[in-house]
């Protein structure tokens, strides 16, 4: 079953924004690489400049696991412990691979 993640997260002020789109531009270029993920976009808020939010499509739970155990994204983790990251929350959830759908960019 296909699984889509959604993580929102806060940076924790302008004194990280280029560190943290650095991570993030990594993240987006390895998951686009990496055939277990089947979509990944990052965006940021229009009204909150520290805001970000990166959803991404994996083929199974297990493939998202995988990515979470991989080294890049323990480093991560790690970094937005560090001050980093202000706040963060994150979902899964299964995709029903027999209905359609669409992404599209906000606005």
């Amino acid at each position: 079953m296909t699984v889509m993640n959604v993580l929102g997260v806060e940076i924790g002020g302008d004194e990280y924004k280029e560190e943290f789109l650095a991570m993030v531009a990594d993240s987006l270029k390895l998951c686009q690489e990496d055939s277990t993920c089947q979509y990944i976009e990052a965006w940021q808020s229009p009204a909150k400049v520290h805001e970000f939010m990166i959803v991404s499509i994996w083929n199974s739970e297990q493939d998202l696991l995988n990515w979470y155990k991989s080294p890049f994204h323990l480093d991560l983790r790690k970094r937005g412990m560090q001050g980093l990251l202000k706040s963060y929350f994150n979902r899964q959830g299964d995709l029903d691979e027999n209905k359609s759908h669409q992404w599209k960019r906000p606005g």
